[in-house]
């Protein structure tokens, strides 16, 4: 990831992506552990109560942390030199 500003949108799409990390850990151990599912699709379909809530807990988490550090992260610094 390259440095510079961090926006708001930036800041919660990662959050929402980042709170999906339990889900997708859930979904490849469910994989694992029961070969015999058959499709991915039925997994997903499966866990798509912990991925809307991963989605939404991130997304929340990100937001509340953008209202609280973004006027500080958000300005790019001046190069003085």
């Amino acid at each position: 990831m390259k440095r510079g500003s961090v926006t708001a949108m930036r800041a919660i799409l990662f959050g929402a992506l980042f709170g999906n990390i339990p889900a997708v850990i859930a979904i490849i151990g469910t994989v694992i552990v029961r070969p015999d599912i058959g499709m991915l699709s039925e997994v997903v379909s499966g866990n798509w109560r912990a991925i809307a809530f991963g989605t939404a807990v991130g997304a929340i988490s990100s937001a509340v942390f953008w209202s609280v550090a973004g006027p500080q992260i958000a300005v790019t610094p001046t190069d003085s030199g």
